[in-house]
C-alpha cells in the first residue's frame, strides 16, 4: 500500500504478481499519503497485462468479495494480500459463504490465506 510504493515499485510488483494464475488487484489504500504520483491499480493491472498475463482491476474490496464468492470453486486457494481494511474485507467475504465454504483446514471445500500488509 501506499501511493508512493506503488509508483516506485510498479514493474517489480508487475513481475512478482506473474508467477499467480488469476491476479486480481483492488485500489491502493492510501495510508498517509495525498497521490501525487496519479497512479492507480488500475496501472498496475495494466502493466501485468503488457507482461502478457490476465489481470483484473477490481476497485472495490466490496466488489471483489462478491467477485471471489462467484469465482473461486471448490479445492481452489485464494491468497489475499492487503493493508489495514483486511479485516472488514474477512467478514464481507465470510458473510453468507455456504457453511462447507469456511470449514476447518483438513475438509476445506475453499481454501483462504490472508497476509497483511502494514
Amino acid at each position: 500500500h501506499t501511493y508512493s510504493r506503488a509508483f516506485n515499485l510498479l514493474d517489480d510488483f508487475a513481475h512478482a504478481l506473474l508467477y499467480f494464475d488469476n491476479i486480481i488487484v483492488t485500489d491502493i489504500y492510501a495510508a498517509r499519503e495525498t497521490n501525487p504520483y496519479n497512479i492507480s491499480s488500475k496501472d498496475l493491472a495494466d502493466a501485468i497485462i503488457k507482461l502478457g498475463k490476465d489481470a483484473k482491476y477490481i476497485a472495490s474490496l466490496d466488489d471483489c468479495a462478491s467477485f471471489l464468492k462467484e469465482n473461486v470453486s471448490k479445492n481452489d486457494i485464494a491468497l489475499i494480500i492487503s493493508g489495514p481494511p483486511l479485516n472488514d474485507f474477512i467478514i464481507k467475504l465470510y458473510s453468507d459463504c455456504p457453511r462447507d465454504m469456511t470449514a476447518t483446514p483438513r475438509s476445506a471445500k475453499l481454501h483462504f490465506c490472508f497476509c497483511s500488509i502494514n
